[in-house]
This record gives C-alpha cells, sequence and structure tokens, in this order.
C-alpha cells in the first residue's frame, strides 16, 4: 500500500528532522553515516567544471563530505559527487 509507506517515510523524516532542528545535525551524523552510500568509496567531484578523483572517508560533524585525494585531504560542502558502482559512475 503506497499511501502506508509514504506515511513511514514521512513520520521516519519528521522524527529526524525534529531531531536536526533541536539539535543540529550532530544528532543525527551517525545515522546519516550509517546509510550513506558514498562513505568508503572512491568518488569523483566535479567543481566549477573541474573533476576531482577521491576516496570519501567520512561526514565531518558539520555535514561535509571528507575526501582523501592524491594531493591531500578536502571536504566537500556543495558540488555533485558521483560514486564508482559497478557499472561506472553514477
Amino acid at each position: 500500500d503506497v499511501d502506508y509507506i509514504c506515511a513511514i517515510v514521512m513520520n521516519e523524516f519528521e522524527i529526524l528532522y525534529d531531531r536536526f532542528i533541536d539539535e543540529g545535525f550532530i544528532a543525527i551524523v551517525d545515522e546519516y553515516k550509517s546509510c550513506c552510500v558514498t562513505l568508503n568509496r572512491d568518488v569523483v567531484v566535479i567543481r566549477g567544471g573541474d573533476e576531482i578523483s577521491a576516496y570519501a572517508y567520512d561526514i565531518s560533524p558539520t555535514g561535509e563530505l571528507m575526501l582523501e585525494t592524491d594531493d591531500g585531504d578536502i571536504e566537500v560542502q556543495s558540488g555533485e559527487v558521483s560514486v564508482r558502482g559497478i557499472y561506472g559512475y553514477v
């Protein structure tokens, strides 16, 4: 039943959103990390037309994606991140 599934998703979202509003991202960062498909994967970040190949190793307490590159570690606050999967980058 689509309505039932939507209700479950929205109820869970509301719980997490309330925690986020009351306590900030730090309150939900561990749960976010456990569901994040980007972590522990090779990624490509497209920033201003430049592509940066990196390894996504963590999410900071304020929500930035932590990346290891050949030139050192960087944090991504915005931009497009592609995850390398079995079919290439998606």
